[in-house]
C-alpha cells in the first residue's frame, strides 16, 4: 500500500506472499525509460542485445523474441547503464518465460543471476536505492 499527502509518502511491504514470483530475496525496480539499461545476452545459439524491464540484485527481467531463449538455459549477459558503467561477465539462468499478452511475437525472460561479484552487486544496489528516490520525487511530483 501507498499512503501520502503534501508532508510526507509511507508504503508498507506485504509479509506474506500467495503468488509465487512475487517471493523474492531482493527488490526489484522497473529501469527507467530515460535512464535505459541494455543487456546483451549470449547463448550457446544466439546473441542478441535488448533493454532491461527491471532489475533486482538477483536478476533482470528483459523482452525477446519468442523462442529465442529455453526455460531453465544458461546465458551469458553484459549489462550496460546508461551512466557509462558496465557489468560484463554475468552468468545466470532463465527461471521464467511468460507470453506478453499484447505481442505475439515477443515474450518476456526472467534471468536469474547464477553467480554475482560483491562490487557489482553493490553497483546494482546502488542504481535500485538511486532509482527508488527517481520514484518518490514523481509521486511528490503528483501531490504537490
Amino acid at each position: 500500500m501507498l499512503y501520502y499527502n503534501g508532508n510526507y509518502i509511507e508504503t508498507t511491504f506485504p509479509s506474506l506472499a500467495v503468488e509465487p514470483k512475487f517471493d523474492r530475496n531482493a527488490v526489484r525496480i522497473t529501469v527507467s525509460e530515460m535512464k535505459p539499461i541494455y543487456v546483451d545476452v549470449k547463448a550457446e545459439d544466439v546473441s542478441f542485445s535488448t533493454r532491461a524491464l527491471d532489475i533486482s540484485e538477483g536478476g533482470v527481467g528483459i523482452i525477446i523474441n519468442k523462442g529465442f531463449l529455453k526455460l531453465n538455459q544458461e546465458v551469458e549477459l553484459t549489462l550496460k547503464f546508461s551512466s557509462g558503467n558496465e557489468i560484463d561477465n554475468i552468468f545466470a539462468k532463465v527461471v521464467r518465460v511468460e507470453e506478453l499478452s499484447d505481442n505475439e511475437k515477443q515474450e518476456k525472460a526472467g534471468l536469474a543471476f547464477l553467480a554475482l561479484k560483491e562490487r557489482d552487486r553493490n553497483f546494482i544496489s546502488r542504481y535500485i536505492i538511486q532509482r527508488q528516490k527517481e520514484i518518490i520525487n514523481e509521486f511528490k511530483m503528483l501531490i504537490e
